[in-house]
This record gives structure tokens, sequence and C-alpha cells, in this order.
């Protein structure tokens, strides 16, 4: 059995929390991550959610009594509280700028869920060499690093869908013998991967818990965003796997076997969605607070206004927006789908049905680019599981190599993205266009990422924050020792990792 690292969920967390802490920078880089701000500093104040109109933000409306809210779901300021308490408190005691330090404090929230969102990619592939540069695919050779930065809330929704596709298909169910067995002798041609399809196999009540807490994991992520809730049909059918029509049977077993399989899913299903009702009851419960309606979401005229195909190209191809072009390790899992499919159906369905979801929706909304941001942000929280078909990489040297190349140019990619602003490059590019972006979006010398070279190439790089928190007034024992501490931290779990996986040999 190859060398793994004894606790790769920990290791994970640890490693890339402390790199995305270290990458943070000196501010919000978007207006959804201010008004998301202003909300829970009014949460934390007078506790309210009612704000001050401001016009220079659209995103605050005007909702019932005349009082103004945030058009966006309650989950992440609601997550911010604690945090924005406690860079508060520390402020205070160390007579420190109070509103900085909590900004910085908040900005925590998404370097911490991107790291999260790793940790459940570790549980559901472990901790050997191939799992180690998956975990490099997903956290530096993708946007997750940028939004791990970035006070958007993709990287806390990436973390809530990676973790409850973990919790059902890594914890359901027990697997029988014999069909252990069988997907081992499947899965030799893939060198045994970690992964199988746990999902509807077992009975009884230890396969309810853990989908009692997917529920609750999913939950959380639609109280952030409530559109998370367009991948639940495909959890819903992951949930009724392993499907018999992937087996070979005459046609009246094989029904008689799927009848089967979506009774025993009926408890499964249920216990997810009672996972899931309180936060559904806490949404209707903040649209009747702000709208005086449960049903009303804080996106009245916006619609599905763009062709899907042009959507759909951009999210894919498009020099500003394309996914394969942000993230490049994305393209070799995509041919490597129908091998990982083998071995571990239910995850690939549901992967692909996920991503037929997304890409319909997301390439009909009006803003399908995301607006003002680094790549396509409405795909991020897909990023982490839509590495795992690497798992299905072939033996050879030259399939090696290539997924080798492949997280190389992706981190390559991100670092300009993570060092400097992308919202300048749009407001000089976008000015005079009557806020017609495309030319971002599908000119390659306009793009976000050419714009970032640019920047660097002139000598614009972004402050960190890490390496700046004197310009909060904090003392020095807090200005150097907080990037000493996240800086020993990273390099002791990464000595821990190339020992355990890099120098130790195979053990027979």
């Amino acid at each position: 059995m190859a060398a793994s690292v004894k606790s790769p969920r920990r290791a994970v967390f640890v490693l890339f929390g402390c790199l995305y802490l270290l990458s943070l920078g000196g501010g919000f880089y978007s207006s959804d991550g201010e008004v998301m701000f202003k909300t829970t500093t009014a949460l934390v104040e007078r506790h309210s959610l009612a704000l001050a109109a401001d016009p220079g933000l659209p995103q605050i409306i005007q909702g019932k009594n005349n009082l103004y809210y945030s058009k966006y779901d309650p989950g992440l300021p609601l997550i911010g509280v604690p945090f924005y308490a406690a860079g508060d408190w520390i402020a205070q005691i160390n007579h420190a700028h109070r509103t900085r330090l909590a900004a910085i404090f908040y900005l925590m929230i998404p370097a911490l869920s991107a790291a999260g969102s790793l940790a459940g990619l570790a549980a559901l592939i472990g901790g050997n060499r191939r799992a180690m540069a998956i975990l490099l695919a997903a956290g530096l050779a993708s946007p997750l690093w940028v939004y791990g930065r970035t006070l958007f809330a993709e990287a806390a929704l990436a973390c809530a869908l990676t973790w409850a596709v973990a919790a059902i298909s890594l914890q359901l169910s027990a697997v029988s013998q014999s069909e252990n067995a069988n997907r081992r002798g499947a899965a030799s041609s893939t060198q045994n991967l970690p992964l199988s399809n746990r999902v509807g196999e077992g009975v009884g009540g230890e396969a309810i818990f853990p989908v009692f807490a997917a529920g609750i994991i999913f939950g959380i992520g639609m109280l952030i965003r409530v559109s998370l809730v367009i991948y639940l049909p495909a959890l819903v059918w992951m949930m009724i796997g392993p499907h018999p029509w992937h087996k070979k049977q005459d046609p009246e077993c094989r029904g008689a076997a799927c009848r089967a399989q979506f009774f025993h899913a009926l408890p499964q299903w249920a216990a997810f969605a009672a996972g899931m009702l309180p936060f559904v009851l806490i949404l209707g419960w903040h649209n009747g607070l702000r709208f005086g309606n449960p049903f009303e979401f804080g996106y009245a005229g916006e619609g599905f206004t763009t062709p899907p195909w042009k959507g759909i190209a951009g999210l894919l191809i498009s020099p500003g927006k394309g996914i394969f072009i942000y993230a490049p390790p994305l393209i070799l899992s995509a041919i490597l789908w129908p091998r990982f499919r083998k071995t571990a159906p239910a995850l690939a369905d549901f992967l692909a049905l996920a991503w037929i979801t997304a890409l319909l929706f997301y390439g009909s909304w009006w803003a399908w680019d995301g607006g003002w941001c680094w790549g396509p942000r409405f795909l991020v929280p897909l990023i982490p599981l839509s590495t795992l078909p690497l798992l299905a990489l072939p033996p050879g040297r030259c399939w090696r190599l290539l997924l080798a190349g492949l997280i190389l140019a992706g981190i390559v990619v991100q670092f300009p993205g993570v060092i400097t602003d992308v919202i300048p490059h749009y407001a000089e590019t976008a000015a005079g266009q009557a806020a017609d972006i495309n030319q971002i979006n599908f000119t390659i010398s306009d793009s976000p990422l050419a714009g970032a070279i640019r920047r660097l190439w002139h000598g614009q790089p972004e402050p960190l924050a890490v390496f700046h928190l004197h310009d909060t007034g904090l003392p020095l024992t807090w200005t150097a020792g907080v990037p000493a501490v996240l800086i020993a931290g990273a390099l002791i779990v990464l000595w821990s990792i190339i020992k355990d996986v890099i120098i130790r040999r195979d053990k027979p």
C-alpha cells in the first residue's frame, strides 16, 4: 500500500488554511462582500438586519416598512458574526483599529471555507501520492485559491457541497464483501481507487445519520446562497445508487431492482430533507422579514435572459471566464470521466448531472459571467469535486507528466489573480461601454488574466493583509507573530506530507 498521510483531512485543512490566510489581500475585492460585511456589522452592533440606504451599493434594496436590506441570503453574514466579534474584541484590547481588524477577521471566512472544501475532498480520496496531486490541482491550480482570499460566497458554497457529497458517499452504508471484491477487481486497472460507490448499499439505521448530516451541511449552503438548491436533484439521484441499470440484467430483473432501490432510498431522502428543513425555514423567515413574503428573494427584476449557447460557451472556453482556461486540470478530469465512472458510478453521475444543471442554469442567467471577478465564479463550488476523475489517471509516465503540466499551468494562471486586484482592470476596460463587458469576457487581450499580468508587469501587486497588520495598529507581537505562526504551520504540515507521502517508499 502506498504511503499516506495519517490524518489527511486535518493536514490538508491546516496546510491550505495557512496558505490561504497568508494570501489574504487588503480588501473585500467585491461590493457583494462589502454588503455582507455591513449586514454582519448591523447584526453585531444593532441586532438588526436592516441597513442604511446606499446609492453606491445597488445590492442594498428596499423592503417592507421602508427599510433597506441586503439582497443576499443571510448565511454568510450570520457565519461572520463570531469572526467580526473576535476581530473587534482583539482590536479593543490592543487599542487597534476596530473596523479594519474586524474586516480582516471577516476575510478568514472564505480562506477557511476553501481549506475546508479541500479537507472534504481529502475525506473522499485519502492522503496518498496521487491524492496529494489532486489536492494541489483543486487548491492551487484552480480559481478556488483566488476565491479563498476574496469575499464572495463561492468558497463557502464549495465547502458545503463537497462535504455534503462526502457525507453521503463515504459514510452512508457498509459495502458487502462480495461487492467490495468485485470493485477491487474492476479498479485494478486504475490502481485501486480509494473511492467506492457506497450509496444505497446498506440497510438499517446506520445509513440515516450520515445522510441527515449531509442535509444539514447542504442546508447551511442554501442559507448562504439559495441557488445551491440546483444541485439537489443530482444529490437525490446519487442517493438512489448504485443504479441497477449499470449492471447487465434482463429487463424484468432490472426493473424490480430499480423499484427496490427507489423504495430503499426513501428513508435516506427523508433524513436528508429533515436535516435541510430548519435552514429552509430560516430562509423563508428572512424573506418574510425583508419583503413580507417567504417566497420572495432579493433578485426581483433579474432573470434568465442570456442565450444558453453564449453563456455555456463563455463558462467553458471564453478567455475571460472559461473554466478550462482558469482551471486547466479539469481538462484532464473531463477526459478521464468515463474511466472514473467504471469504479465510482454514483459520484460520476452526480458530477455529470451537477455540471449539466450548473451550465444550463448559470449559462442562461443574465449575469452568467458573475460580474467583475476572476474566472467563472459561479462554477467554483463544483471545482473540488470535479477533480475526482483524476483518480482514474492511467499508469504511465506520459499521463503523470500531463497531469503535472496541467497543475503547473493552473498555478501559473492563478498567481496573477492572487497578488493583483482585478477590479481596476474591469473599471478601465469597461469604462464608456454602457456596462457591456463582452470585450473582457471574449477578448484575450482584455481578459482578467491578461489584465492581471499587465498589472504585475507594471509593478502593481496587492499588499497581503497578514504582512501589513501594522496598518491596523496592532503591536509587534501580533504583526510579526501572526505571519510567523502561519508560515511555520504551513511548513510543518508540508514537511509531514513530504515525509509520509514522498520520502517513504511503498511498503509491501
